[in-house]
């Protein structure tokens, strides 16, 4: 990947969330990026997993090599229109790295104060020079990963929240545990070739829960109206996806002309 094309995708990022906020926060006006702090730790472990907690809003994940340091942005507001004067992220989130069994690891949580907005909503950027292990839970808006790596635990809604749609994208084939789920919305996957693992799919209100293996060796396949279990390339980790009122994507490898290991529909109709 070029460093124009990186800087090319890390900006649509960006612009992107403008676009997400644009109604309910106010606009792009630009936001002062969030103080994280320990980024010592990285001198003695520049890998970093992130961890991050986000009770109402969006988060938004993105990996570049180039990068020299975590940046983290937040932004708030109110889905119902009402923009907040103060557009400092240090007032939404916290940011800090802190070494656990050896590694570093990125923590944004909510902060502590009471935003003097009905309803607040925040919307989270978090970019990084490598991330190995996310783990995120979130309500009420979207969940975009790109390029992460390592185990994956993403939570969008859940205990009676409403969740949001979950978009997301290794940036290296996945042997390690993955668990994603969202309370409603679709779930859109993208692995790389080599990825491994046993799989599940299911869409709880037996919507189309669809894999496209167009690499790699897809075994022990199992179809039933909303669902999708098999074994990917002899793979023992657990990949367990689930919407509750939603539909599952997920494809392995690049797309290639022709029929891959293909998918399941309500209708009972193969391709």
């Amino acid at each position: 990947m070029t460093s124009a094309f990186r800087t090319s995708i890390a900006a649509r990022l960006v612009a992107a969330a403008c676009l997400i906020g644009l109604s309910g926060l106010g606009g792009c006006k630009s936001a002062p990026p969030v103080t994280v702090t320990g980024l010592d730790a990285l001198e003695r472990s520049p890998s970093v997993a992130l961890d991050v907690e986000n009770p109402r809003g969006s988060v938004l994940v993105y990996v570049d090599n180039e990068e020299t340091q975590p940046r983290v942005i937040a932004r708030g507001g109110s889905r119902t229109g009402e923009p907040t004067a103060n557009y400092d992220g240090n007032l939404w989130v916290t940011a800090a790295i802190t070494e656990t069994d050896g590694r570093a690891v990125l923590t944004v949580r909510p902060t502590e104060r009471t935003p003097e907005i009905k309803d607040h909503w925040v919307q989270v950027i978090v970019v990084l020079p490598s991330c190995d292990g996310v783990r995120i839970k979130n309500s009420e808006g979207l969940v975009d990963v790109r390029g992460v790596s390592g185990a994956v635990q993403i939570d969008n809604g859940g205990a009676g929240l409403p969740g949001g749609a979950v978009k997301f994208e290794a940036g290296k084939p996945v042997t390690a545990p993955v668990s994603i789920s969202t309370a409603s919305g679709n779930i859109d996957l993208i692995f790389p070739t080599g990825t491994a693992g046993t799989i599940e799919l299911l869409s709880g209100n037996g919507m189309l829960a669809n894999i496209s293996a167009w690499t790699g060796q897809l075994e022990h396949s199992v179809h039933k109206p909303g669902s999708f279990k098999g074994v990917l390339n002899r793979g023992t980790n657990k990949v367990n996806v689930k919407t509750n009122e939603g539909q599952i994507d997920m494809r392995v490898g690049p797309y290639r002309f022709g029929n891959p290991h293909k998918k399941y529909y309500k209708q009972w109709t193969f391709s």
